[in-house]
């Protein structure tokens, strides 16, 4: 009974940060949860975590994003911050390759494609799907595009987007992936050995670095339904508000 009234105080305390609190107010909730994250960590690893552990920082990171993404009409928020959690701890397993030094692997968290139509989404599909559109938007932002930019540049035509998904397959088959990311005006070079004129590839910039940016990923959800047929992409903001 305690414990409920606990998580019914914190929840509050959530909706009171997305709804005009700050930096202290999110740094103490953050506080009072780490007890809880530590648990978390300790039954996903299958070992204690302590603070000097990169899982440690990774945990209260997961709770930072969970504070600020939670929405009240879709779960309960320690459930969501569960979630969230356990897919940071399974993103940075993934990253770091270093499954052998867990003793358990949770079988539930995804390997491969974890996102269908959005229709069909589980609700832990959609916390995962979430927490990769807040690192692709972070890796975006480093290229000085916004998300909103991509929505926006993303071309109507079906037949153009198949293009443009294959130029950019096209960039990572010939190893300029980098390259390209790295030139705000791709040079003519590359627009010969792409078969396109360096006009198509400025002109159709903002939408092949996102699509260059999804193809480095591994295992994506996002990935997978940037290239399902269509290519459309879903963005949807939670919140107390």
């Amino acid at each position: 009974m305690v414990f409920f009234f606990w998580k019914r105080r914190i929840q509050d305390k959530v909706c009171h940060v997305q709804n005009g609190g700050n930096e202290d107010d999110i740094r103490d909730l953050i506080i009072e949860l780490e007890p809880h994250l530590l648990r978390i960590g300790r039954t996903y690893l299958g070992r204690g975590v302590s603070q000097h552990d990169d899982e440690y920082a990774i945990l209260l990171n997961a709770a930072h994003r969970a504070i600020q993404s939670f929405n009240p009409s879709e779960a309960q928020f320690m459930s969501y911050l569960q979630t969230v959690c356990k897919h940071a701890l399974w993103s940075h397993i993934k990253k770091e390759k270093v499954r052998e030094k867990y003793i358990t692997i949770p079988e539930e968290m995804p390997t491969e494609q974890i996102c269908g139509p959005v229709i069909e989404q589980s609700f832990e599909e959609k916390v995962v799907l979430q927490e990769e559109l807040l690192e692709f938007k972070e890796k975006l932002a480093k290229q000085g595009i916004t998300w909103q930019l991509v929505s926006q540049a993303r071309p109507k035509h079906e037949q153009k987007r198949a293009h443009l998904k294959q130029i950019a397959q096209q960039l990572h088959s010939l190893e300029l992936a980098d390259w390209f990311l790295s030139t705000p005006t791709p040079p003519r070079k590359i627009a010969e050995q792409l078969g396109v004129t360096q006009r198509y590839l400025k002109q159709n910039r903002i939408f092949l670095v996102a699509l260059v940016l999804i193809l480095k990923e591994d295992d994506s959800g996002l990935k997978s339904m940037f290239w399902q047929k269509g290519g459309d992409t879903y963005d949807k903001k939670r919140s107390c508000r």
